[in-house]
């Protein structure tokens, strides 16, 4: 941060532990900054902050350029008020003025600029030609201001700073007011979904009906009214929203009135003889035509005839001002989603956690996809699950001499959550067939040497959802007479060599060690040399860990946030019905690998023309980073920022890096370019296996 003089040249710098109290408040009106801080008085540090004198930073990849336009001191501390422009938009003003069909910035250079150096960048309404009269006197600043009211325009002040800190330029962008039609300052982020209890703290919402009418009598000029005008307007369903009639109908009692029925049934009148209508009966206006007349009507009827909501959130969301966003509020019930619009941000550098942004035009969205088609979503998620398995012993998995057993447990989770008794569990030993039900007893007798016990977890469509397996080993004295003996130790890599350690740590703490090795000698001491051991996953570490399933309630709830937010049930019908046509063509897999590339190309292609098609709307589902895309070539799975990406046909299952295939399974057999066996590869009875960096070992599993 610089301070600077009168002349804009640097005199000192100002870090963040030099000054406390500290608030940097931005507001949508031409994105103008106040920023206000205290500092503690040091001899000749505080003379350097005196009225007049620039302060200029960069925060957030965005540039400004402050006046020092006050300071308030005793005898121990500093106040700064800086304000962002230059004091000639601040303080010089202009005169009347009356311009014939000029554009926006005939305007700006006659009225505004003649004087002040801005730079006039990005202006949206540059085709737009209009007369207006100012008749008082303002400041600068203020009449810029009337100036992109009269052209229905937003305007912002960029500042673009030197490399040392000095003023380059301030350009004024204009935008076109932010409407239906056009966002205007800031982006539109509604693809981000932000929630309470994370980035919102709380969303309050007041319904008031004080004001409500569900019918309006306009008059215009000389008693003109809607007795000779008819209009209806009815919703997407064919439902009447707002009518006038030139006669008088069953129901709609006044021929210069226009009525809102559907409002009329949820805020019924009692004290006018039993019609039911709340008319708002309006004084004499200017208008002399009846169209125009009704217009003015339909708008003011269509504001009163509903209750006035006022939302009001707080918390704090990082971006620019202008920029609008979605909120998700599960504390209500059914889930509410908001559309917000960031128009003020209070920051403090020092103690972040008092940031806060403010919202207006919030629009509480309606999901308009049905709650069968959300079922479907659910069961597609449900078949594509992952569950975390584990075994668990109560007397481990190492005998000796024949001797003992042990009881192995098979536990299946949804997260945190334990459910084994969900899925049906098969047992095999050395990879035959042994026996179902959650548990099993191996007694030493049962294991010659080693033996490796598999549970499998079945769904009730006999479809897999998990799987885990152990080696129990049976040791024996040696025959020269000497002991045997059986030492543990535990570790966070794969061959012993980080945290390694012989006592298992004190089972309180949050982070069990990822691995165990195990090794047998004739020695009482235990080895310390981690090569001595032989390294497997410790079931204690799965058993206790919670891997994938707080990013999986993340994600489902990601998955509903974009469907519910963007895609209207008629679109969203059609491509399911591709979908299901083109899931249930996937039976068989052949190979041709050089083909799925251009499939993939097809898809990408394809895509693009259907957003087009559905006007931006849902053509491409975005799992969080991730998406799905659907085509006739095939299913396509990727992330937004990876070269890599899955292709899913009725002939392969193709995997891509770069445009290129690398790997694809066809006709019951996995094909790849190149490929690293971390751990153990296992080819029919025979499994190879490394016991350290050196040493490769093939092993006959039964």
């Amino acid at each position: 941060m610089y301070i600077r003089d009168v002349n804009d040249k640097t005199i000192a710098t100002l870090d963040s532990g030099d000054y406390f109290d500290d608030t940097l408040t931005r507001f949508l009106a031409g994105k103008a900054s106040v920023f206000e801080f205290s500092i503690y008085k040091k001899e000749g540090d505080y003379e350097l902050f005196s009225a007049g004198r620039k302060i200029s930073f960069r925060f957030e990849d965005e540039d400004f350029w402050l006046n020092i336009l006050t300071t308030d001191q005793d005898e121990k501390t500093l106040t700064v008020t800086a304000v962002s422009l230059n004091l000639e938009l601040n303080n010089e003003t202009v005169g009347p003025y009356k311009g014939t069909s000029k554009s926006f910035q005939d305007y700006f250079n006659t009225m505004v600029n003649n004087e002040v150096s801005l730079e006039l960048g990005l202006n949206e309404v540059a085709d737009k030609k209009i007369s207006n009269e100012w008749t008082g006197t303002s400041t600068k600043l203020a009449r810029l201001f009337s100036l992109a009211n009269v052209f229905d325009a937003e305007v912002e002040f960029e500042t673009v700073l030197n490399r040392e800190g000095s003023l380059k330029k301030i350009v004024l962008n204009v935008y076109r007011a932010h409407s239906e039609n056009y966002h205007g300052i800031g982006k539109n982020r509604t693809n981000e979904v932000f929630r309470f209890g994370n980035d919102i703290k709380t969303v309050r919402k007041k319904e008031d009906i004080t004001n409500i009418y569900t019918a309006i009598r306009p008059y215009g000029k000389d008693g003109l009214s809607l007795a000779n005008v008819e209009h209806e307007v009815l919703d997407e369903n064919g439902n009447l929203l707002y009518a006038t009639y030139k006669t008088e109908k069953s129901g709609f009692p006044d021929r210069q009135c226009l009525f809102a029925p559907q409002s009329r049934l949820s805020f019924l009148a009692t004290l006018n003889e039993g019609d039911g209508w709340i008319v708002n009966t309006t004084d004499e206006m200017e208008y002399e035509d009846a169209e125009k007349l009704y217009a003015y009507a339909l708008g003011e009827l269509k504001k009163n005839c509903i209750p006035e909501v006022e939302w009001e959130i707080e918390g704090y969301i990082k971006g620019r001002i202008g920029d609008t966003i979605r909120v998700a509020d599960s504390g209500y019930k059914p889930e509410i989603y908001l559309d917000a619009r960031i128009t003020e941000q209070t920051i403090s550098f020092t103690k972040p956690s008092q940031n806060k942004s403010t919202f207006s035009n919030v629009k509480e969205l309606q999901s308009q996809v049905s709650t069968d088609l959300l079922k479907e979503m659910e069961k597609i998620i449900e078949a594509n699950k992952v569950y975390s398995c584990t075994i668990s012993t109560d007397n481990g998995i190492i005998f000796k001499n024949g001797e003992g057993s042990t009881t192995l447990t098979a536990i299946v989770r949804d997260s945190a959550v334990e459910v084994t008794d969900k899925f049906s569990i098969e047992w095999f030993k050395d990879g035959i067939f042994l026996d179902t039900g959650a548990e099993i007893t191996v007694k030493a007798s049962d294991v010659d040497g080693k033996s490796v016990y598999k549970f499998v977890a079945k769904k009730t469509d006999e479809t897999v959802a998990g799987m885990y397996e152990v080696t129990v080993t049976d040791v024996s004295d040696g025959k020269d007479g000497l002991s045997a003996y059986v030492h543990q130790a535990w570790a966070n890599s794969p061959d012993g060599t980080a945290d390694f350690t012989t006592v298992y740590p004190d089972e309180s703490i949050e982070s069990y060690p990822k691995y165990m090795g195990t090794c047998s000698n004739h020695s009482e001491t235990a080895p310390t040399d981690p090569s001595a051991y032989h390294w497997e996953v410790d079931p204690t570490y799965l058993e206790h860990s919670k891997v994938g399933g707080d990013q999986y309630d993340s994600d489902q709830s990601e998955i509903y946030e974009v469907i519910g937010g963007k895609a209207d049930s008629e679109e969203f019908q059609a491509l399911k019905r591709e979908a299901d046509a083109l899931l249930e063509s996937y039976n068989s897999f052949v190979s041709e690998g050089g083909k799925y590339e251009q499939d993939l190309e097809n898809i990408e292609n394809r895509a693009i023309g259907l957003i087009e098609q559905l006007n931006d709307k849902i053509a491409q589902f975005e799992f969080i980073k991730t998406y799905i895309r659907m085509g006739e070539e095939g299913l396509e799975i990727g992330a937004q920022d990876s070269t890599m990406k899955m292709l899913l046909t009725k002939e392969s299952l193709s995997f891509m890096d770069g445009g290129k295939v690398v790997a694809y399974f066809t006709q019951q057999s996995f094909y790849i370019n190149r490929g690293a066996i971390v751990e153990s590869l296992q080819l029919g009875n025979f499994k190879f296996s490394t016991v350290n960096d050196d040493l490769l070992v093939l092993q006959y599993v039964g």
